[in-house]
């Protein structure tokens, strides 16, 4: 596969900049979600963080493994969103980031990659941007939830089980301490489940 010379190749550049942006993100948001007690959405944040570097390990695989590239430095240019704001609203910010990487900027870079003969590529761009488009699903269910007041409440009984001990409960509502290890309401989940 040469991709010496082609779009697609700074495409990857970019992609990887991405994820890794991606990740440091999710780190940080993590660490505002554990001062907040929100031990579900920390728990989420270390997820989305640990698919986006596998991403980033993807695109720096795909170019560092290719013998015909002999470039020392690529040159790419791109924006990357700096918003800032409460906690909430940077969930939505990030689930928005997410939607536009699931639904066109992998999407064009795929199409590219298709144009130039790399079916391989291309692939594996579309599979990521469907990962991407599942974690706006999860991180906009999650936006919702914290910015309605409605995370920890459902209209109909669920279980709710503390991250912390493991307690297990059903109800419309989670507790407002685990009635087992007295944790926050922050350490339940149930509602929107860990995938």
């Amino acid at each position: 596969m040469n991709l010496e010379d082609t779009q697609t190749l700074k495409n990857l550049a970019r992609a990887f900049a991405t994820e890794t942006q991606d990740g440091a993100r999710y780190q940080f948001l993590k660490q505002q979600a554990i001062q907040q007690q929100l031990n579900y959405a920390a728990n989420t944040l270390k997820l989305l963080a640990t698919n986006e570097m596998a991403h980033a390990k993807l695109w720096w695989s795909l170019i560092t493994e290719n013998d015909k590239v002999s470039h020392k430095n690529i040159e790419i240019k791109a924006g990357f969103p700096y918003e800032t704001g409460e906690f909430v609203d940077q969930i939505g910010i990030v689930a928005d980031v997410e939607d536009r990487e699931g639904s066109r900027i992998y999407v064009d870079f795929a199409k590219t990659a298709r144009k130039e003969g790399l079916a391989d590529i291309a692939e594996k761009f579309d599979m990521v941007a469907s990962v991407e488009l599942q974690h706006s699903a999860i991180l906009t269910q999650l936006y919702k939830g914290l910015k309605d007041g409605a995370l920890y409440k459902s209209q109909q009984a669920v279980e709710w089980k503390c991250t912390k001990c493991g307690y297990i409960g059903t109800a419309k509502t989670a507790w407002k301490t685990c009635p087992v290890c007295m944790m926050p309401q922050g350490f339940a989940e149930g509602q929107i489940p860990l995938k």
